[in-house]
């Protein structure tokens, strides 16, 4: 029987039959297969290092996702209706909201200038501060309490 190798791969190595002259007989392993050297011990090794790196990755990621803010669905609970769009659920729509939310926390709107405060304070904690300032002088409960919470924070000074 003829059997094909590795260094001559021809159309006929394509397919799991050896070509002798008198008849098509399947080969019992191919030599080109990746697996035809693969003993137990290094397919054992190889799928404990796939394992290995996938908890890695998830560990990695879980680590990402645990420091990430809490999303305003989770600070505002049951209180949302049916229309009701929660920032950073769609980047179109935020635009559309912090837009509309800055115009009505200009216009004296008190929620909305706790809530321009609330979404600044990750990112610029003086601007924050004066919006919430705004809006505990409006006698806004939420940023009164805010700004108490932050002034007893040493390192909000």
């Amino acid at each position: 029987m003829m059997e094909l190798s590795c260094s001559a791969i021809t159309p006929y190595a394509i397919t799991p039959y050896a070509i002798t002259p008198y008849a098509i007989t399947p080969f019992r392993h191919s030599p080109c297969s990746p697996l035809a050297s693969m003993t137990r011990k290094n397919l054992i090794l190889a799928l404990l290092s796939l394992l290995v790196f996938v908890v890695l990755i998830a560990l990695f990621w879980r680590d990402q996702f645990a420091h990430t803010p809490p999303s305003l669905r989770s600070l505002v609970g049951d209180q949302i209706e049916g229309d009701m769009q929660i920032y950073g659920e769609s980047p179109r729509q935020d635009a559309l909201a912090q837009r509309a939310l800055l115009a009505d926390a200009q216009r004296g709107n008190p929620d909305a200038q706790f809530m321009q405060g609330m979404m600044l304070e990750p990112v610029d904690m003086k601007e924050a501060m004066r919006w919430y300032e705004a809006a505990a002088a409006q006698g806004d409960e939420g940023a009164i309490a805010r700004l108490q919470a932050l002034r007893a924070q040493p390192s909000a000074r």
